[in-house]
């Protein structure tokens, strides 16, 4: 399927794509007795709840923010693993619930756990984790779900096998049989059966809600104030199908079973519909549609590419039958072509990266170096981790190409309008260096959908704190489509300022714009009709970097630095700034020196915060005791002193703050350069 398809390419390439993984031991992990330590929650119907506390040090760093893992067990060859971590600026219990799933099919959410919007970041040492301020459970509560069953660390029957680098596929081992020294990754893995793992996106819905539901009813503290939803990819196709089913079975109002309250659903560079996507590979490769100024091909191969979507018999036609007679073997013998003839030509005559244009093959980014970290024994045994880790599971992607649920339209564009009349609030947003799911397809989808008011919106810059455009959007009400500057598939490994402040403003209902204004059924955003800045080549690279690379979110471009305080945003005057949390304590000493009368020459530092850099940054008090002659003349001074710097430190931040809600990150113009 997609994430699979990626590596057919390299193959084609040349590209050796033996993962770094493949020095791995055979790993030694009990499959048959449960790991020590587990908690059992309600859990919901047959379905169990087995659950841990993960240490601190092992993802969320931020004091006396909690975190669970565990699996909802569903039957005896179905647990889906989960991991949950509590909102950092908000009482939990009163914070909303956001699930994130990840695409592939067979990808793992871990993915975007350690390399988009989760708690913390892995260095290219593959051992140390820093502190992510970009986390999304700044503002909700965030549970990461691997699924369907196979997918990550969920698993259905252990067994010993190993990845096979060749072919990418999990071969099981005989009992007792060594890890053969061509595999790429020996352990613990599900038994390589497709039959045993959802084939289609209608069959993986089911399970989806009862973890839901098994997870809320274990933790009821965190599940009462709105539910949202997210994934990217593949999850154009699970998001839209899985909300429709669980606002199908709260109709139902089955027995014992909560209704969850779906208020909103963002994807990333999904992939919702093959005729607009595929339509899209096109435009983006020989009609000027990528923004990046890449080199264009000749005209012949431009003519068989056309021809190849638009000829008779051929993948639009094939599309049309697909979805005409449902038949599995049409469906599959349709994504087959249409991939092969016409998404594939362009990316590998430029041999680029099919994810992010900008990179040749094998891009670096976003960085695998979690991966390894997951495979640590302690980092497995403080999770409850069962099975081997690896990103994308190869016999999932093999059930689902085996009905062509990537082919089919499965009424997508529908069930996005019908979601949108239920009052679902729906953002779909798009790296625009992507061509798997290109910005210009998802913007295609954006527009099928038909929203009241969404045609005569406009584009318009968002404003963030950092004051620089990280990218425009479209809004008609709680109707968005975001066009994300600098960034490829993975849009939050590149951006993940813009991505959290879009998240953040989804969540609470306001304009993606600003977050200023609700987004109520007035509300459109205005502007041009069209997004037509183009970023140039910049940025384009012309080599390929090492796998150790890292990505520097100021001039996004790839750099061999490690990761530093410079490689991130510095933020004196934002929203997202803990630097109040440490004038509140500059107050508080002042008035505590004061109180004792005690005679002083006091100076203070605060530092800003460097966002990226690990945790906040502290605040140091310096005191020096004067001598006693000058008691009474400092102490009257202080007096005054205290006074102004308590009016200015409070007037001073209420004006900050509302200054930066009002008028905040006002970039360019529309389809003017970002700031740089």
């Amino acid at each position: 399927m997609l994430q699979q398809r990626i590596l057919n390419l390299l193959a084609v390439l040349g590209v050796d794509v033996t993962s770094r993984l493949n020095t791995w031991d055979h790993l030694s992990v009990d499959t048959t007795q449960p790991l020590h330590d587990w908690k059992t929650g309600a859990g919901f119907g047959n379905a169990s709840v087995r659950y841990r506390e993960v240490p601190s040090h092992i993802c969320e760093l931020e004091p006396g923010v909690k975190s669970y893992s565990g699996y909802v067990d569903i039957s005896e060859h179905e647990h889906i693993f989960f991991w949950f971590f509590e909102a950092r600026n908000a009482e939990p219990e009163n914070s909303p619930l956001t699930a994130w799933i990840s695409g592939g099919p067979g990808d793992s959410a871990m993915a975007e756990l350690f390399t988009e919007h989760g708690p913390c970041r892995v260095d290219p040492d593959e051992k140390t984790i820093h502190y992510n301020p970009f986390s999304w459970n700044n503002y909700s509560n965030m549970l990461y779900i691997d699924q369907p069953v196979q997918v990550g660390f969920s698993y259905s029957e252990l067994v010993s096998a190993y990845m096979d680098g060749e072919s990418e596929e999990i071969v099981e081992l005989e009992d007792g049989a060594p890890c053969p020294e061509y595999a790429e990754i020996c352990g613990n893995f599900s038994k390589p059966d497709p039959s045993a793992t959802s084939n289609s996106t209608a069959a993986a819905a089911p399970n989806f809600w009862i973890t839901l539901q098994a997870f809320m009813a274990t933790f009821p503290q965190y599940s009462s104030h709105g539910f949202h939803f997210g994934s990217e990819s593949y999850g154009g196709h699970y998001v839209p199908v899985f909300s429709q089913y669980i606002l199908d079975q709260n109709d139902k109002n089955i027995a014992h079973a909560r209704r969850i309250d779906l208020a909103s659903i963002l994807v990333g560079n999904g992939w919702f519909s093959p005729r607009l996507h595929l339509a899209s590979d096109y435009d983006f490769a020989f009609n000027s549609g990528n923004p990046y100024d890449l080199e264009n091909l000749d005209d012949s191969v431009r003519t068989k590419v056309h021809d190849n979507y638009y000829g008779k018999g051929n993948c639009l036609d094939q599309l049309k039958a697909c979805e005409a007679t449902g038949s599995d073997a049409v469906c599959q013998a349709a994504d087959q072509f249409c991939l092969e003839n016409v998404q594939d030509p362009f990316i590998v005559a430029l041999e680029r990266d099919i994810n992010d244009v900008r990179e040749m093959v094998p891009s670096p980014f976003p960085g695998d170096f979690y991966a390894e970290y997951l495979q640590r024994p302690e980092v497995r045994q403080a999770i409850g981790a069962y099975q081997t880790y690896i990103e994308l599971n190869p016999t999932v992607g093999i059930a689902f190409d085996s009905t062509g649920d990537d082919a089919r339209d499965l009424d997508i564009i529908h069930i996005l309008g019908n979601l949108l009349d239920k009052g679902v609030r729906v953002t779909l947003y798009a790296g625009d260096a992507d061509y798997e799911c290109n910005w210009l397809g998802v913007e295609a989808v954006a527009d099928a959908v038909g929203a009241r008011g969404f045609d005569e919106a406009g584009y318009t810059n968002i404003t963030t704190p950092d004051q620089v455009t990280h990218g425009q959007v479209k809004q008609s009400s709680g109707f968005s489509f975001v066009r994300v500057f600098e960034a490829g598939h993975a849009t939050g490994a590149f951006q993940p300022f813009l991505l959290q402040t879009i998240f953040a403003r989804t969540v609470a209902g306001t304009d993606l714009a600003t977050g200023n204004r609700q987004a109520n059924a007035y509300y459109q955003s205005q502007g041009p009709q069209r997004s037509t800045y183009r970023e140039g080549n910049a940025t384009v690279q012309d080599h390929v970097w090492p796998g150790t690379s890292t990505y520097n979110l100021t001039s996004n471009t790839p750099t061999l630095d490690n990761f530093q305080p410079s490689n991130f945003q510095v933020l004196k005057n934002a929203e997202y700034s803990y630097e109040d949390h440490y004038y509140h304590y500059v107050l508080l000493f002042f008035w505590v020196f004061l109180a004792s009368d005690m005679a002083f020459n006091l100076s203070f530092l605060g530092n800003y915060t460097v966002v990226g850099g690990g945790a906040p940054g502290n605040a140091s008090i310096f005191v020096v005791v004067p001598p006693s002659t000058h008691r009474k003349v400092v102490r009257d001074w202080m007096v005054i002193v205290c006074a102004v710097v308590t009016t200015v430190v409070t007037t001073g931040g209420a004006i900050r703050r509302t200054w930066n809600r009002w008028y905040g990150g006002k970039g360019a113009e529309v389809d003017k350069p970002p700031a740089a």
